[in-house]
C-alpha cells in the first residue's frame, strides 16, 4: 500500500535500506504477472 515503509535488501550492493512506497502497479502478459513498486528512498545528507 502507498505510504507504507519497507526495508529492501540490495544483493548487488550488499546493503539494506528503507523507503516509503509511493505507487504500486500490476501488469499481466499472458501467464506472467508483474507487480512494480516505486519507493522514495531517504538518504542522509553529509553536508
Amino acid at each position: 500500500m502507498p505510504g507504507q515503509l519497507v526495508e529492501v535488501h540490495d544483493a548487488l550492493m550488499g546493503q539494506s535500506w528503507r523507503g516509503k512506497i509511493t505507487s504500486v502497479s500490476h501488469t499481466a502478459q499472458g501467464n506472467k504477472l508483474t507487480t512494480s513498486l516505486e519507493l522514495l528512498r531517504y538518504v542522509e545528507s553529509t553536508i
